[in-house]
């Protein structure tokens, strides 16, 4: 711990080339130091070495599988570089863990149901979604609940869904994004102008 607190000197001082070896000593010595293991891991993207970053970032989750501090830049990490199968192993193996409703749990129901739904595995993208019921009722659970029903084929239900949303959010700028672009793509100009 007191390697990472020199590290958090190092970093306030803009020395980073100093205080990467002092974090790296201070994880592997504390390794549930989780101020220390995020620090580590933004000092490694930093200077561009994202493997190490995840690296250290996947290495805390035996210490913090359940702790929405780790679980938010890991899976933001994970799903910028696409590693959807991995964020849905991650979903698998911890939802179980996190108490039902937390904030852990609702990170990885979210980050998977957005991973399966873009690999085009709607199934397990549902299953998701309703592992974290309070999200799934949210503008952006139902958002991509009504993308799943459009993209299964079920377009006219889709875009039910999608106007509904539009009417109960005017100001959610990704509902009206998404419902302008599928009334485009069913040829309803007039309606997608309005």
């Amino acid at each position: 711990d007191a390697y990472v607190r020199a590290a958090g000197h190092c970093v306030q001082q803009r020395k980073f080339a100093e205080a990467i070896p002092l974090a790296r000593r201070g994880v592997e010595r504390s390794p549930a130091n989780l101020g220390g293991r995020l620090m580590l891991a933004e000092l490694y993207l930093g200077l561009r070495q994202p493997e190490q970053a995840r690296r250290v970032l996947l290495d805390g989750l035996p210490h913090h599988g359940a702790d929405p501090a780790l679980l938010k830049p890991l899976l933001d990490f994970l799903v910028e570089r696409q590693e959807d199968a991995v964020v849905v192993g991650l979903a698998r193996k911890f939802l179980g863990r996190c108490a039902p409703g937390s904030e852990a749990a609702r990170r990885l129901a979210q980050a998977a149901a957005t991973a399966s739904y873009l690999r085009g595995n709607y199934d397990q993208a549902e299953a998701f979604l309703q592992q974290a019921p309070a999200w799934a009722t949210s503008a952006a659970g139902r958002l991509l609940s009504a993308k799943i029903e459009f993209d299964r084929g079920y377009r006219e239900l889709g875009l039910m869904r999608l106007r509904q949303l539009a009417r109960e959010a005017p100001r959610h700028i990704d509902i009206q994004r998404e419902l302008i672009e599928r009334l485009r793509q069913q040829g309803f100009h007039d309606e997608a102008r309005r």
